[in-house]
């Protein structure tokens, strides 16, 4: 059997690799737009009206999606093998997660940002109203647009920085029309959660594209052609340049599950999880959102392997919009001017930032 017809499914049916020949960007664009969107809805619902005591643990959904997102890139890293066994994808995954400690070690960094990053937005949420949250938090795409510059030598003509500007200010002009601020708790202190929201906002775009930044770097092949010729007499095989996108999404949900593992999980939710066990109050729905969660995590590998960081914010953002569309036609919530406006931004940046 050839490559080509190992090539999986996000590549196209000619088995060309080129993503400028194939729609790949945009269609894993896309489906970041409806996966993004589908988890908001979905968290929603399994969280809407109910009190803390009722509510499943967040960091056991992270550590499962982990899990799953895992098992999916070693699934599919199986398929680059020449030899499909077990022997043979034994010893790959250890050389890539083991043996290549180097490169394994560099994905600990975002790894450890992302879960910073998540913690800080848990402390933000808890101290701003949903819609001061939402509003500061899409500056994320500002703070990726600016570590893209800096990391990556990426240049953005002013028209795209009047784009970027725009679409933060069309999300927030939706996210304002549609959230309603309740009455503060004596608890919440708006300046920690606005630090919190604003240190967030900036691991967001530094994680981002430090992980585009590794995706799309050539990889060290002297190093493993080396382990190539050492290995060869136990049929041990090179995995393909274009496999190298699932073997960068493996190291960094191997080290995203063990400190979602030991940080959270066993250190901040361990008192609950011996005294209600870890799976309390999962319902279908619940085990819905680990597996679309999952999903998330290899579309956008994809996203800033074929496409960029910037692009990710602007389909996300996207995803907001036809989120809170959803929960008009759902919800009953009402359409404003102010949401118009927001809508008509959001366009309006997108076509600009394309031109």
């Amino acid at each position: 059997m050839t490559q080509s017809s190992l090539t999986p499914f996000f590549t196209g049916a000619t088995g060309v690799d080129s993503p400028t020949d194939l729609p790949v960007k945009q269609l894993s664009l896309l489906a970041l737009v409806f996966q993004n969107s589908a988890v908001t809805l979905i968290m929603r619902y399994t969280v809407a009206g109910l009190t803390k005591e009722e509510r499943y643990l967040p960091s056991m959904v992270v550590l499962l999606s982990e899990l799953l997102k895992s098992f999916v890139c070693v699934s599919i890293l199986a398929l680059y093998l020449p030899e499909r066994n077990f022997t043979s994808l034994k010893r790959v995954l250890y050389r890539e997660l083991i043996g290549n400690h180097r490169e394994m070690l560099k994905l600990s960094i975002p790894a450890l940002l992302y879960l910073i990053q998540n913690n800080l937005q848990f402390i933000a949420s808890s101290n701003l109203d949903p819609a001061t949250f939402q509003v500061t938090y899409q500056l994320k795409i500002l703070t990726t647009a600016l570590f893209s510059v800096m990391m990556l030598q990426k240049t953005l003509n002013p028209l795209k920085w009047i784009s970027l500007v725009m679409l933060t200010i069309g999300i927030g002009l939706v996210q304002v029309s549609t959230n309603t601020s309740g009455p503060a708790d004596d608890g919440q202190n708006n300046v920690q959660g606005l630090v919190a929201v604003l240190s967030a906002c900036i691991l967001s775009g530094l994680a981002g594209v430090y992980f585009e930044k590794l995706l799309k770097a050539p990889n060290n092949r002297g190093k493993l052609d080396d382990l190539q010729e050492k290995g060869k007499a136990n049929g041990i095989a090179l995995v393909p340049e274009d496999a190298q996108l699932w073997v960068r999404s493996l190291q960094l949900s191997v080290w995203s599950t063990f400190l979602a593992l030991f940080l959270t999980v066993i250190w901040k939710d361990g008192k609950e999880v011996l005294e209600y066990g870890p799976f309390r109050n999962f319902t279908p729905v619940v085990w819905l959102l680990v597996a679309v969660h999952a999903l998330g995590g290899i579309i956008v590998g994809i996203v800033v392997k074929y496409a960029d960081n910037i692009l990710k914010g602007f389909a996300t953002s996207v995803s907001i919009l036809l989120s809170t569309a959803l929960s008009v036609l759902l919800m009953n919530f009402a359409i404003t001017g102010v949401f118009l406006i927001g809508t008509f931004l959001v366009v309006s940046a997108t076509y600009l930032y394309s031109l």
